[in-house]
């Protein structure tokens, strides 16, 4: 019996320099800066605990202000514009071309007179000249083309607005696996800050358990063996909810964390 108290006499001694030991190991600035950072840990945990997601639609809304969207947008508007050349270019079979001159128009003409020789005359006048005319070209092709040239032009709208519906679909399926994943993962972390909390109070009390020999060393190492595997949980919990609650901000430009 005296051997079993010299030996929990001994394990307290060892227990009381071990905590004697890590308290004095850090100076004063040491401690301000754990309070800084437990502080800083402290607020971004409640954050994260008290984290309310908008409905889900909210988010939803978003895709159609993408830029993989918005480049789809503008190709559909190339593709129209296209569409109208293509419908219009049978005005290029047709020419219409006009002139305008101004100008003094005259004639030398050679005369001679007996006794006088040759001799120049010259005969002119201003006058103005118009000049209008037209052309009209029809090819075969206007007839058995264009018909064909405006349906592929319209084929290729139909595909443009194809390629915008499937590429927000696509957006919209991954900002809805992001928000479940948000969802899921918000859920976990208040899970598992009850557990760590738990656990944190149960190494408390173990550890007056131990000092007054209700336990022994192997259980309170046991103890606190599960307490660092509730805190590293809820460490992972932590992490994964910021990822997807980042990742999810960033998709649709809409702050969750302040």
């Amino acid at each position: 019996m005296a051997g079993k108290w010299k030996r929990r006499l001994l394990l307290f001694a060892v227990f009381c320099l071990m905590t004697i030991h890590n308290m004095t190991a850090q100076n004063g600035t040491d401690v301000q800066g754990n309070t800084i950072v437990n502080q800083t840990s402290t607020q971004a945990d409640s954050s994260l605990l008290h984290l309310t997601l908008p409905p889900l639609d909210i988010f939803l809304q978003t895709a159609e202000s993408a830029p993989t969207v918005k480049r789809a947008e503008a190709f559909i508007k190339e593709q129209e514009h296209r569409l109208n050349i293509t419908r219009k270019e049978w005005l290029n079979y047709f020419r219409l071309n006009t002139n305008y001159s101004y100008g003094s128009m005259g004639s030398m003409t050679e005369s001679s007179a007996t006794g006088q020789g040759t001799y120049f005359q010259y005969f002119g006048e201003e006058m103005s000249l118009y000049n209008v005319g037209g052309s009209i070209a029809i090819p075969l092709d206007l007839f058995f083309s264009r018909p064909e040239k405006i349906k592929a032009s319209k084929a290729q709208v139909e595909q443009a607005l194809q390629d915008k519906a499937a590429l927000t679909e696509q957006r919209k399926m991954v900002i809805t696996e992001l928000y479940a994943l948000a969802v899921s993962q918000l859920n976990i972390v208040k899970v598992t800050a009850e557990a760590n909390t738990v656990a944190e109070s149960t190494v408390k009390l173990a550890e007056l358990d131990y000092l007054n020999g209700s336990i022994t060393l192997d259980d309170l190492s046991t103890i606190k063996r599960n307490n660092a595997l509730a805190a590293t949980a809820y460490e992972e919990s932590k992490a994964s909810l910021f990822s997807a609650v980042l990742r999810l901000e960033l998709l649709t430009g809409i702050k969750l964390i302040k």
